[in-house]
Formats: C-alpha cells, structure tokens, sequence
C-alpha cells in the first residue's frame, strides 16, 4: 500500500513456477487475481465452463457463418483449414480440454489449437503438442473465437469463402468471417435432405418454388437470354422451367430448373446484374 506497487507475475509469462513479484500497477491480465476459498473450491471437469463458453469434453465442430458453412478441420495432425462437412469426419471435430483449457483435436488428442506465432500472437492457426500457454488459450463469446490475452480472434484468411482456406488469428474486428458457431456433436443432425428444410438459407432441400415479385402485378422471376449479363427479369406466370427454382443442398445456391445453373451475380460478384451459370458456391 505504501508504494503501490502490486503482485505481478514477472514479464506475463503463463509457466509453471515463474516468479510472482511486485510492479507497477498496469491492470494486464498478470496482476489480475481471484480469491477462491478452499471450502467452496471445486474444479470443475464437466458441463459448461462459463469462463471460456465452451462444454468440457464435449465434441464439437467450429462451422464458420460465411455462406458455405465450412468447418475448421485439422489436417496432418498440424494445419487448420476450412473445409466442407463431412459425416463423422473427427478430423473435423474438436472437445475442450478443462484441465488445461485448451481446445483439442478429436482425432490426435495430443494436439491443441494454437496460433504459431508465440511472439504477437498473430498469424495461422494449427495443430501442435499442447502446452497450456496463451497462445493455445481461446474462449468462445459473441460468436468469436477470441484469445485469452490479446485482443485477437480467429478467422478465415481473406475472407475467403473457398474449401481449404488457410485459418488465422487477426486483430478482433467481429466481421462475418471471424464469425463462428459451435455445434455439438451430439445434437447435430447432419444436412439436410430433400424436402427438408435448411434452417439457414430458409429454403427446402430439392422443393421446386417460384420467386414472386411484390410489385402490384406479382409477376414471376424469370431466366431470359442466356448470354445476356442480364438475363433475370420478372414476367406474367407462365409453364415454362425458367420460372422454376429449387435450393441445392449441395452447393447452398438456389438453381433453375431449366438448366440447373445457379443464380449468381454477374462479374464475380462485382456487377448489380443477375444471371445463372455453372455452381461455383462462392458468396455470390
């Protein structure tokens, strides 16, 4: 109190018998400290661990929320890409470590996740032999994946909604491609199928439906002229397939059932027009 100095674990470093001394107060997470007494404490192995969001030794996938839905898969025992679901793939799977508050692969449980760069924390995400540093520290919050003890947060590189993209700790800035779901394996049901509903897009696996404009007329989407950059118009109902669409379950793009290409906008995304091509299941 005289000096008002406070306990500091020396230089923030989260090992085991690294000395407590006393510094400047600065509020860094090493001069941050809980009281816990003896007769209430309990370390808790199971149910939910509220500090980190997730279920201790509950299987999980970590789905990104970029239109594809791609999950967080292990590779090697040593890259984390995104890739596409996969039924019972535990490549894919992951479980929370209580003990040493780590999230662990399914399939090598003897790898962690972990950023590799050890000095600022920033860089690609990957599977390495657990330690128990902060650097393998994450919690689960408002649909981030967020590290212990920087402001950083997980996310597909580039934003870039492509099948095998690297996966990478950025600075927190909450956009849809550091946005994540974690959904466990015991209570997911697998895609859906034909006829059933994709609770995501809001559409029916494989149900043919038209689009109907709510201008006064209610007239129908359309695929016109095939080589046109502009080629989706809207007209009076009519028998023919061009005013037929579906939503495949495959690809997560809605399709006509003329030609089973899929409506896309024109330009890579970059043009205000719309037409159907060939199913590349980028964002646009």
């Amino acid at each position: 109190m005289m000096n008002k100095k406070v306990m500091d674990v020396s230089g923030g470093k989260d090992l085991e018998t690294q000395r407590v001394i006393t510094w400047n107060k600065h509020k860094g997470a090493n001069q941050r400290w809980k009281i816990v007494y003896v007769d209430q404490f309990k370390e808790q192995n199971k149910g939910l661990i509220e500090e980190f969001g997730l279920y201790a030794n509950r299987a999980f996938y970590i789905r990104s929320r970029l239109p594809n839905r791609r999950v967080a898969e292990c590779q090697g025992n040593y890259d984390v890409r995104q890739r596409k679901w996969r039924n019972n793939d535990v490549g894919q799977q992951w479980y929370f470590d209580p003990v040493q508050k780590v999230i662990k692969s399914k399939k090598w449980n003897n790898r962690a996740l972990e950023v590799q760069n050890h000095s600022n924390g920033l860089g690609n995400m990957r599977c390495y032999t657990p330690s128990a540093r902060w650097w393998q520290q994450f919690k689960f919050d408002d649909a981030k994946i967020t590290n212990v003890k920087n402001p950083t947060s997980m996310e597909v590189y580039q934003n870039k909604d492509t099948e095998n993209q690297n996966i990478v700790l950025s600075k927190t800035h909450g956009r849809i491609n550091q946005q994540w779901d974690i959904v466990y394996v015991d209570e997911w049901k697998g895609d859906p199928k034909k006829g059933e509903l994709n609770e995501d897009f809001g559409f029916y696996v494989e149900r043919p439906f038209h689009i109907v404009s709510m201008l006064p007329r209610r007239r129908y989407l359309q695929r016109v002229d095939p080589a046109s950059s502009q080629e989706i118009v809207i007209k009076q109902p009519n028998s023919y397939k061009e005013q037929v669409w579906y939503f495949d379950q495959a690809s997560l793009t809605i399709k006509c059932q003329k030609n089973n290409q899929s409506l896309n906008i024109n330009g890579n995304g970059s043009s205000n027009n719309l037409n159907t091509r060939g199913t590349q299941t980028n964002w646009f």
